[in-house]
């Protein structure tokens, strides 16, 4: 196929990716292409990133672009953020001031410290907290989680450690329905669970509002939650042995009503669409394809 018109793709979070360097391989076929391809892609500045781009520049046209008003963008943000905050212009502006310094271009920082700024109900409160957020991620990641930890009961601690072991260790991230069937058979029925979620993970986990899907909050949460010597920590490979399990056993039953329908001769659907079976078979043609 030959397009006369440009291609563009745009990539984001390329320092996510399990595997830069084989991603990067798929890059080089551009060099071959027929049509004009543009590629933007977006990602933290490291190492493994720098090898990247060195290896994609011996075939094709690179230019790397460091994304110096992103400060300005956190500047913008904080603004609309105060803008109805029933408090002084001056007071505003200090704040405003003190964030954007505080976050050093980290627009996740900022956003973070934003929700516990707004749960303050005095000035002082909101000079105490701003005071007390630590600077680094992996500090603001503890101090999320201690608060957390600190409000739960020891049965929210064992289902927190759950959602976040589903949403560090899953080939692709889960839709709320797979979540509760996953969690079904430990926990009773949930009454709401995007306010369990935000209330037992520490706000390392969020749910996708375009897409009802529950992912880390970042990789650098990702990073943290796999290392920290905290209740709430996750054991990848615990993790992943839990998770195979617990879809093993899902195909299993998969397999038993399958037989049985097959015996009285039905053709009835046996799991509804949406829930945690797709997630299973996702599983099962992704080890699928590696072997093959």
């Amino acid at each position: 196929m030959k397009l006369a018109a440009t291609v563009y793709w745009l990539i984001d979070a390329l320092d996510e990716s399990d595997n830069p360097q084989q991603f990067s391989d798929l890059l080089q076929g551009i060099s071959d292409s027929t049509m004009r391809i543009k590629v933007l892609l977006v990602s933290r500045y490291t190492s493994e990133i720098i090898t990247v781009f060195d290896r994609l520049s011996s075939l094709l046209s690179v230019s790397c672009l460091s994304l110096e008003g992103v400060t300005n963008d956190i500047m913008l943000y904080v603004e609309r953020e105060v803008q109805y905050m029933r408090t002084t212009t001056k007071f505003k502006i200090q704040l405003v001031d003190k964030m954007v310094k505080s976050a050093n271009g980290n627009f996740l920082w900022a956003s973070l410290a934003m929700r516990e700024v707004m749960e303050c109900n005095t000035e002082q409160d909101i000079d105490d907290t701003m005071n007390g957020i630590p600077r680094g991620m992996e500090g603001i990641y503890q101090r999320m989680e201690h608060t957390a930890i600190s409000h739960m009961k020891p049965r929210d601690r064992e289902l927190g450690r759950n959602i976040l072991t589903w949403a560090v260790c899953s080939r692709r991230p889960l839709v709320i329905s797979e979540l509760l069937q996953a969690l079904e058979s430990k926990f009773s029925v949930m009454l709401d669970i995007n306010l369990i979620i935000s209330r037992v993970c520490g706000q390392l986990v969020i749910v996708d509002s375009a897409t009802s899907r529950v992912v880390m909050v970042h990789q650098t949460a990702r990073d943290y939650i796999t290392t920290a010597s905290s209740e709430l920590r996750v054991h990848v490979s615990e993790g992943h042995k839990m998770l195979f399990f617990k879809c093993l056993a899902v195909l299993e039953e998969k397999h038993v009503v399958l037989r049985n329908l097959a015996l009285q001769h039905g053709s009835v659907n046996p799991v509804s669409k949406g829930q945690l079976l797709n997630y299973a078979d996702f599983v099962g043609i992704s080890l699928e394809s590696n072997f093959a």
